[in-house]
């Protein structure tokens, strides 16, 4: 049966840490963002106000009730 050279086991293990780190890298990317969504949406009054961030505009929005 084939085995794979110490060689290929080296590249796979380094390609699947290269993989786990960028998935750790875009997990900090996006808590990076949460947070400072967070900071905008306090600083702008949005957060217990019943209002909402358009992220895509950067419009404010009040849903009076």
């Amino acid at each position: 049966m084939p085995r794979l050279t110490a060689h290929e086991v080296e590249t796979i293990r380094r390609r699947q840490l290269h993989a786990r780190r960028t998935a750790l890298n875009a997990q900090q990317a996006q808590l990076d963002l949460d947070s400072y969504i967070l900071e905008m949406e306090a600083k702008n009054g949005v957060i217990g106000q019943n209002a909402s961030l358009d992220l895509q505009t950067g419009v404010i929005t009040s849903q009076e009730t």
